[in-house]
Formats: C-alpha cells, sequence, structure tokens
C-alpha cells in the first residue's frame, strides 16, 4: 500500500504539476500497487519533486524539498522514468507500452498531458523549422528569384495598367458597355489577387498548391473573356445569378447546423435571401439554378446544361483543356496528383512529397504569367490605342524573358537529380498485385 502525499486544494504553495502526477500514478499503477492520496498539511510546502531510481535496486526513493518526506517502492529496473523531464513521445511510448494505465486515466487527461508537452517543446521545436525553411527559401531563390522576380514585374505592371485604363476610359463607353466594363474591372481585381496568391506559393515551395490555384484565375479569364464577347444581357445574368448562389449555400448552411440543433442564420434572412432567389427564378426559369445558367442565353445551340467546357470552347482557349485538366488533379485529389506530384523530383514520383519542394515551380509560373498577360490583352483590346499595344508587347517580352529563366532554373535541377543515386524502391514495387485481387 502506498501514500502519496500532496497539497490541499486552495493552499497558495506550488503542488505538483498534472505532468508530476500523472506520471506517479501511471508508474504505480504499472507496478499494480494500490495508490492512495492524502492531503498534506499547509505546513508541509514543498514546490518541486525529485525522483531517484536506481538500478539494480529493490527500493525507489521519492522525496519532497525542504521535508525528506520519502516512500519506499519496489523498483524495475527496465522502468526508468524522468518524471521531471516527460515528452510527448515518451509519454506515448509508456501507454502504448501500458494499455493498463488507460484504466485508471481518461483519454482527455493524457491528452491534455500530451498537449502540455507540445507546448513546452513547441518553441524549440518551431525554431528549428523556421530555422530549416529559411536555409530552403535561400536555396530556392538562388533557382528561381530571377523568373519570380519578373512574375512580380509581371503583376504589378498589369495591376497599375489595368487602374489606368478603368480611369482614363469609363466615360467614352455606352451605358450597356459600362455594364460589362464594371464587371470586368471586378473580375480582374480577382485575376490580381490569385496572382498574388500564386506567386506567395511559389516563393514558398508549393507547386502544386499554386497550381490548383492557378485553375481558378484561368476560369476567371475563360469567365471574363466570354461575358466581354457577348455583351451587357450576360453580364447582367451573371450578377444576378449571386443570388441564386447565394440562396444555396447559405440555404445548405443553415440545413447542417439546425440538424446540431444551432441557428447558423435567422428565419427572416434566410427568407429575405429566398426572395432574391425566387425573384430571379421566375424571370429565367428553374434551369437557372444550375452553375453557368447564365450562359445558355450566349449558347442556345448546347441542349442541357451548360458546363465551363461550352465558355472555354467558345472563347477558343480549349487549346488550354489539358493544363486545367491536369490542374483539377490538385483540387479534387486525384490518384494522379497522390502519385505524380508536380513538388516531386524529375522521374522519382515515388517520393513522398509533405512539404515545400524545389521542383514544379517554373511550369506554374509560365501558366499563370501567361493567364494574366492574356486577361489584360483582352481587355486592353476594348481600346485599341498605341500605348496599350506597346504594353502588351512589353508584357510578350517579359513572357519570353521569364520562360527563358524557367527552362534555366529547370535545366539545373534536372542535372542535380540525375546526380542522385537511384531509388531502392519504385512505386511499382510497393504497389505491385495481380489484377486478380481486385475481381
Amino acid at each position: 500500500m502506498v501514500r502519496i502525499k500532496r497539497l490541499s486544494r486552495g493552499n497558495p504553495t506550488p503542488s505538483l504539476t498534472p505532468k508530476q502526477w500523472i506520471a506517479i500514478r501511471a508508474y504505480h499503477h504499472w507496478l499494480t500497487t494500490e495508490v492512495i492520496s492524502v492531503e498534506v498539511p499547509f505546513s508541509e510546502i514543498y514546490s518541486r519533486m525529485e525522483v531517484d531510481i536506481t538500478e539494480n535496486s529493490d527500493r525507489v526513493n521519492i522525496a519532497f524539498d525542504e521535508h525528506g518526506l520519502a516512500m519506499n517502492l519496489p523498483s524495475d529496473p527496465q522502468v526508468l522514468f524522468q518524471f521531471e523531464d516527460i515528452s510527448a513521445m515518451e509519454l506515448i511510448r509508456f501507454i502504448v507500452n501500458n494499455p493498463q494505465i488507460m484504466d485508471e486515466f481518461t483519454v482527455e487527461e493524457m491528452g491534455k498531458t500530451i498537449f502540455d508537452a507540445w507546448k513546452r517543446a513547441s518553441k524549440k521545436q518551431l525554431r528549428k523549422e523556421h530555422k530549416d525553411e529559411i536555409q530552403f527559401r535561400n536555396h530556392l531563390n538562388k533557382l528561381w528569384q530571377p523568373a519570380l522576380t519578373l512574375l512580380e514585374i509581371l503583376i504589378s505592371t498589369s495591376r497599375e495598367k489595368s487602374e489606368e485604363f478603368y480611369n482614363t476610359y469609363p466615360s467614352t463607353f455606352e451605358k450597356n458597355d459600362a455594364v460589362v466594363l464594371g464587371l470586368v474591372r471586378r473580375l480582374f481585381a480577382r485575376a490580381i489577387q490569385i496572382s498574388l496568391e500564386i506567386h506567395l506559393l511559389l516563393s514558398h515551395g508549393f507547386a502544386d498548391g499554386a497550381e490548383a490555384r492557378w485553375r481558378t484565375l484561368y476560369e476567371t479569364m475563360v469567365v471574363c473573356t466570354f461575358i466581354m464577347r457577348t455583351g451587357h444581357k450576360t453580364a447582367l445574368r451573371y450578377i444576378l445569378h449571386e443570388a441564386v448562389d447565394s440562396y444555396d449555400a447559405i440555404k445548405t448552411h443553415s440545413e447542417v447546423h439546425k440538424k446540431n440543433g444551432s441557428n447558423f442564420i435567422s428565419d427572416e434572412e434566410l427568407a429575405k435571401l429566398k426572395k432574391r432567389n425566387d425573384e430571379v427564378i421566375s424571370i429565367f426559369g428553374n434551369n437557372f439554378k444550375q452553375n453557368y445558367a447564365w450562359a445558355a442565353s450566349a449558347l442556345p445551340h448546347i441542349k442541357g446544361r451548360i458546363k465551363f467546357e461550352h465558355l472555354e470552347s467558345f472563347t477558343e482557349y480549349d487549346y488550354l483543356y489539358p493544363l486545367h485538366k491536369d490542374s483539377s488533379g490538385n483540387i479534387h485529389s486525384s490518384s494522379r496528383s497522390n502519385y505524380v506530384p508536380l513538388g516531386a523530383p524529375y522521374n522519382k514520383h515515388s517520393i513522398v512529397i509533405a512539404g515545400a519542394s524545389v521542383f514544379g515551380i517554373g511550369e506554374v509560373m509560365t501558366n499563370t504569367a501567361f493567364t494574366l498577360l492574356i486577361f489584360l490583352n483582352n481587355i486592353l483590346s476594348a481600346v485599341q490605342t498605341r500605348e496599350n499595344k506597346t504594353h502588351v508587347a512589353a508584357m510578350y517580352a517579359l513572357l519570353n524573358h521569364l520562360d527563358e529563366s524557367c527552362i534555366e532554373a529547370d535545366r539545373v535541377l534536372r542535372e542535380m537529380a540525375s546526380t542522385w543515386p537511384e531509388e531502392t524502391e519504385s512505386d511499382e514495387d510497393i504497389l505491385s498485385f495481380s489484377f486478380d485481387e481486385l475481381k
């Protein structure tokens, strides 16, 4: 029978920490020794626990500072547990090796102890990871900084030129054209924001994430081009479709929250959104609920549901469809994106990428620059001036330099990868199976 003493609650003096207390209980439980907790009078003050376990001894001495309170316990040389400095991994290993202690403690108690250990170790661990990140960024910059700088210049000058365009020419447009121009201005502003997100991801080595954002940039460009070519009626339908999208999204949230016994939105606010939705549907018909239904009037030859591919074909950017399809994998987590990520080294796709990489950056950077160039060119083409044409020519010159910079960085990476030793294990080895197993 073991008697463990601790301070009474409410005493201003420090007591055993949860870490120390759980460690003692876990250790004693492992020794299958009954543990009894009794209160220590206020006069017995202590602030720190010391545990001394001597190998090949049949006694364990637990001493409390200033009092020398001792307990003699049977010891096991194989269980050497440093209670003063318990790491999360040590505690997890202890739990795994001694599952019986879970009969004594709740999952919440152990989870809190592990969480506390994480917090204690986080400063040192995160400092190390931040140091590694700086070293990686320095390595990435040596390869990709020239191209990244060119992309940043392209984004910056495109934003400046678009602002100049919208401040100069709106007054010369007719009312119907002004509706289109206002919508195009919003779409291009979003394109700039997305481009900056792509640049940020690429500059930190996340090519696959950047490719997913490129798909959004590309789709925004196609939608904008489609609206510019089909006129203000399409623009108005696109704007009004927001009422349908908003009601559908909010209604879904509301239904899920109600199932869980909470309110996401008041019934009055939901009713207002429904009224807007119903008004739009009453004008354009029930099919207007579909995603791209706002484009239907400009595509009368399409029977059935309008898809993005129809807009892509109409604008004649369907030659970029393979890139668009590839990028979909990094949004929907396809098998291809998992086993053939952009961030994997050349011809070494069995390497699992769980962080940043210097590979795959050039492809996404080139696609981003080209898409942004097309986007701004389509906008500036609304007013054919020598200045606008010169600006587009300068953008193409920048794109050529960016391409050359990316090719050079890729060449260096390929040479580096060719010097690596052959992999001892390929995906084919790991995933080898008989098709008969699937039947």
